[in-house]
């Protein structure tokens, strides 16, 4: 519904959203949005309410984050490509544009499946892979920490919490991953 002219979130296909302060604050959200053409930024609050504060090109069905303790937070996303890439905030702005710098990216070498991010000792993004492996990768550099053997089955979701991860398989088999 148009408001004031503005047509709010204008996305033809949305694959996957989340909400995070960028700026690394409690005072409100931002909502990233993966599509097939580009990952959006939204302002969920204040006066750009609604309106669009950034996005980046290219097909990010699974997007994810974390926040190291007291600072601001890191943006992953899979394209359909097979590759993780990382971007974090570097400057407060007063205008409506939130800028997300490159942090890191890794070529994953198979069709990513499902993303998400262990906050544990040691905190690592999760890459499950439509042949049914799991790479583990430093959350901050996105450097390898390991990887599981390919099951076959599609990993459909990974569920985490702090050094700990279910992964489940397209197939029911559910496996757990101590990080």
């Amino acid at each position: 519904v148009p408001s004031g002219g503005d047509y709010g979130f204008n996305i033809v296909s949305p694959l996957d959203a989340l909400a995070v302060n960028l700026y690394g604050r409690a005072d409100g959200l931002h909502i990233i949005v993966g599509g097939d053409t580009r990952m959006y930024e939204y302002w969920g609050y204040g006066q750009f309410a609604g309106q669009s504060a950034g996005r980046k090109r290219g097909c990010f069905p699974h997007v994810t984050t974390w926040a190291p303790e007291g600072e601001k937070p890191f943006v992953y996303a899979a394209t359909d490509i097979g590759a993780v890439l990382a971007w974090r905030n570097s400057e407060d702005r007063t205008d409506q544009w939130v800028i997300l710098d490159d942090a890191w990216s890794a070529v994953i070498g198979g069709r990513i499946s499902a993303l998400s991010v262990a906050s544990g000792e040691q905190p690592a993004v999760l890459v499950g892979t439509k042949d049914g492996q799991v790479r583990v990768l430093d959350a901050v550099d996105g450097h390898d920490i390991g990887r599981t053997e390919a099951t076959g089955s599609a990993v459909v979701r990974i569920l985490t919490r702090a050094s700990e991860a279910l992964i489940v398989h397209a197939d029911g088999t559910v496996e757990t991953l101590r990080i």
